[in-house]
């Protein structure tokens, strides 16, 4: 159940260079992250303007050029710096991020989430 305002974006499409193994980071692989922004001044702070509280469309363009530039040996890496970027540089009170990666034979995905507080 979600508390509070909160903007969510979902299968966001990145590319990163992430796994255990050197060669599986050798190329980018496909990753969908899903996150759940709580902005730090509820809706209602914004009644009268067209200034978004959280301005999502840089914000997922911060997200794609973060995990095209890294690597990543562990997904749970990526989650965690990605959040605590976003964190430093965007005005979030609270932010859940979930990385998608699919990589396991009969299975839809590998999932990891973090959740963070400013």
């Amino acid at each position: 159940m979600l508390e509070g305002d909160v903007i969510q974006i979902h299968g966001l499409s990145v590319c990163a260079r992430i796994g255990v193994t050197e060669e599986e980071r050798l190329s980018h692989q496909h990753l969908l992250l899903d996150l759940q922004i709580h902005p730090q001044s509820p809706f209602s702070a914004r009644k009268n303007t067209t200034q978004p509280l959280v301005d999502y469309s840089a914000l997922a363009q911060r997200i794609r050029s973060l995990c095209s530039v890294g690597q990543w040996g562990l997904m749970e890496n990526l989650a965690s710096e990605v959040s605590n970027a976003l964190l430093l540089e965007f005005s979030i009170k609270r932010l859940t991020l979930r990385v998608r990666k699919f990589v396991l034979p009969h299975a839809e995905f590998v999932a990891v989430q973090t959740t963070r507080r400013r």
